[in-house]
């Protein structure tokens, strides 16, 4: 026998046994999705995230923690997970989620912006406590879909829920959420890896473990000079070392990981006031894109007079369309900016001597 679902003057018709009506959800991943048609929002069942067989670091005692303070509030719990990818941000939210899981809670995952549909509304209907997983939160929702969202985590909502909410750039993330424990009660940076991973795993992964303490004291320095480190270049050096038992400066010599000093340009200042050169300008390196900056400052003297000249975008002229020139002006002031070659980067050189028992491991 057929069911037959009135819902306004809209019926629907399906099939015997193809119904099950429930009075709340079971615990289970969900994608949160919309009707194109009628624009309604509705979940889709998914798969549990896959977990490694080992968590590094203390990423599960912060499960254990974020959890603990999530049963014990009465209200909803924000958690802000940033920093750069593959250090770890992404696979604390699903260790939650599992957690969730075991403790009968299920995972919403919404992963793109509704054109002004109010989710607070459709969280508010569920009336039961959900791990809410908002990843990459910054190029999902745009300022807009962001000043919707603070008012479902002012803890509005008739159910509490754990919202989960990953980044890769705070400066994107709406100034409401910073220093606001009301809506964001928690707020993890993983910019580099822990000390305490980079043990853990060599200690697991590594072959040769003679000279295990050197080489561990060895990555971290890497780390230091690479800057914004991840896992998947940890794995990376480890692989190269145990493929060719050898250090992890010898390692590092051919992989795609390259010093943070490296890859930023460096710019020779040129000044001219009244189309006459001028000497002793500060500063005479500018790091980065000059017109990646949305303000520089430029300092100079002629004669016994001394000038600051501030340039933005609006003051630029003139521009290779190799980005190895950029031509500022401002008034009587052209400030000419010309990249400046890195040269080869000597790693042996930043990191330093490793030193046991009198001997240096990289010779």
């Amino acid at each position: 026998m057929p069911h037959f679902i009135h819902r306004g003057n809209d019926i629907t018709v399906h099939a015997s046994g193809s119904l099950a009506i429930k009075e709340s959800l079971d615990p289970a991943c969900y994608s949160l999705k919309q009707n194109p048609m009628t624009r309604e929002l509705y979940l889709t069942k998914s798969d549990p995230f896959d977990l490694p067989s080992k968590i590094y670091g203390n990423a599960t005692k912060q499960v254990n923690r974020i959890w603990h303070t999530f049963s014990e509030r009465k209200s909803s719990t924000g958690v802000l997970l940033s920093g750069e990818k593959g250090n770890g941000k992404t696979l604390l939210a699903k260790a939650l989620s599992d957690l969730g899981l075991k403790n009968k809670v299920p995972t919403i995952l919404i992963n793109q912006d509704f054109d002004g549909i109010n989710i607070g509304e459709f969280l508010q209907a569920l009336s039961q406590p959900c791990v809410v997983f908002l990843d990459e939160f910054e190029k999902v929702f745009d300022a807009e879909a962001q000043e919707r969202i603070l008012t479902v985590l002012d803890g509005t909502l008739g159910a509490k829920m754990l919202f989960l909410i990953t980044c890769n750039n705070t400066y994107k993330i709406d100034q409401h959420m910073h220093n606001r424990p009301g809506r964001i009660y928690y707020a993890l940076d993983f910019d580099n890896l822990d000390a305490k991973v980079i043990e853990d795993y060599c200690k697991d992964n590594l072959k040769n473990q003679k000279n295990l303490d050197q080489d561990i004291v060895q990555i971290n320095r890497i780390t230091r000079v690479v800057g914004k480190f991840n896992f998947d270049q940890l794995k990376a050096i480890v692989e190269e070392m145990n493929r060719f038992d050898e250090t992890p400066l010898m390692a590092m010599e051919m992989l795609n990981i390259k010093p943070s000093a490296y890859d930023s340009k460096n710019y020779a200042l040129s000044v001219t006031y009244n189309n006459k050169p001028v000497k002793n300008t500060y500063p005479e390196i500018q790091h980065g894109s000059p017109i990646m900056h949305q303000q520089m400052s430029v300092s100079f003297m002629v004669g016994k007079k001394s000038f600051d000249v501030s340039l933005s975008r609006q003051n630029l002229v003139d521009a290779e369309s190799t980005g190895d020139c950029y031509v500022f002006r401002n008034g009587p002031t052209t400030v000419t900016y010309k990249l400046i070659q890195n040269p080869p980067w000597d790693f042996k050189q930043a990191i330093g001597p490793v030193v046991s028992e009198g001997t240096r491991i990289d010779a």
